[in-house]
């Protein structure tokens, strides 16, 4: 699974501010990433995925955790993709989503903390405390549940791909089986990297006649960038200068 990053400021990490609150609920520390564009600023989805659960959505209590949660099947594991803290969503529970197309909008719903302050409901209308809560969870598919492991769910019971249950990987490892999203963006080469991945896409560009400096320098310059421009050109692609892998 590769992940497009979310969008605005990241404000918090996974794994970050280890405060006593987190104890109190079994966890280690921040479950995931915070990210910040602007209350009631549409967030568009990070990857291809079936909508399988809607928190809280029709629930007009502020205080209560709204979120939209995605399943991504891979090859030999399932990828559970949620935002959290949301405002409303765009979608419907049974829906693909595809990467890039509106999925919510930001809001402050459920607990939320300024400065170690938690935000008041009569604050809530006024934006304060204002994220994006976007976390990862790996699961594995299988036939049959066991006691003391845990399952993916949504307001009709037990999530299921045919006959097989998902199954979150790790779930005992203090952030309730969620693993940080950097695993899953995906790298870009831009102005300045640098290596032996920009050799790799200089060649294939000179292969195809887009490079036509002497060397593949591993180095990607203005040169590497107009090559990278001029490919996407010839294949009909957002016009970025920046490779995506």
């Amino acid at each position: 699974m590769i992940l497009k990053k979310p969008q605005g400021i990241m404000t918090q990490g996974f794994g970050e501010n280890k405060n006593p609150s987190y104890k109190n609920s079994g966890l280690l520390a921040h479950t995931g990433q915070d990210y910040t564009i602007g209350f009631k600023k549409t967030i568009n989805a990070t990857v291809t995925g079936l909508v399988y659960s809607l928190m809280n959505m029709t629930n007009k209590d502020t205080t209560k955790y709204r979120a939209v949660f995605q399943m991504i099947d891979d090859k030999d594991f399932s990828y559970e993709v949620s935002y959290g803290h949301v405002d409303k969503s765009f979608v419907t529970e049974g829906q693909i989503v595809k990467a890039g197309e509106p999925i919510a909008t930001e809001g402050n719903w459920g607990t939320c903390y300024v400065s170690g302050n938690l935000v008041t409901p009569e604050e809530k209308p006024t934006g304060k405390g204002t994220h994006l809560h976007f976390q990862v969870r790996k699961c594995i598919r299988v036939k049959k549940r066991t006691s003391g492991k845990q399952y993916i769910r949504n307001s009709e019971g037990f999530l299921k791909s045919g006959k097989l249950f998902y199954e979150v990987v790790d779930y005992e490892n203090g952030y309730n089986g969620c693993v940080s999203p950097n695993l899953f963006y995906a790298k870009e080469l831009t102005l300045g990297s640098r290596g032996d991945e920009v050799v790799k896409l200089q060649q294939m560009l000179k292969d195809k006649g887009f490079f036509t400096y002497p060397t593949c320098t591993g180095y990607y310059g203005e040169i590497t960038a107009k090559a990278v421009t001029d490919y996407q050109k010839a294949n009909k692609l957002p016009l970025t200068g920046v490779w995506t892998i």
